[in-house]
């Protein structure tokens, strides 16, 4: 069976995707919607991130939010480590007040994965 997937690029086809987004696909529009090409991104949930989707895919870099409803940044970075993922994850931010200490946590959690941290502002909602 595979995993969830809301994509123009579904797994299992002869030309994987290079880019996966963990979490849900409102989530992938949201925060990986202005920078994420969507014939090139698969989403798929926490729980189907395995090392077996890892192996079979082999994408280049992997995206999720760090604060998800059923995960975090350093849940999936120590879950992308032990899978063996030996590319590029980047978690997505709205407003941290201290984006070195998440760097540095989530690098301590798992120091050979390939870590990095998007931040974005908010834009407070316009009154009339």
């Amino acid at each position: 069976m595979l995993p969830f997937t809301d994509t123009a690029r579904p797994l299992g086809t002869n030309s994987e995707p290079d880019i996966i987004w963990v979490g849900s696909r409102e989530s992938c529009y949201k925060h990986g919607g202005a920078f994420l090409d969507e014939s090139q991104v698969c989403v798929v949930s926490f729980e189907d991130m395995t090392a077996s989707l890892i192996d079979r895919v082999r994408p280049a870099h992997i995206y999720s939010c760090l604060f998800a409803s059923d995960f975090d940044g350093t849940e999936l970075a120590i879950r992308l480590q032990s899978s063996g993922f030996h590319g590029h994850y980047t978690a997505i931010a709205e407003d941290v007040p201290d984006p070195e200490v998440i760097l540095r946590d989530v690098r301590m959690a798992a120091p050979t994965l390939h870590f990095d941290l998007i931040v974005t502002t908010a834009i407070p909602a316009r009154l009339n």
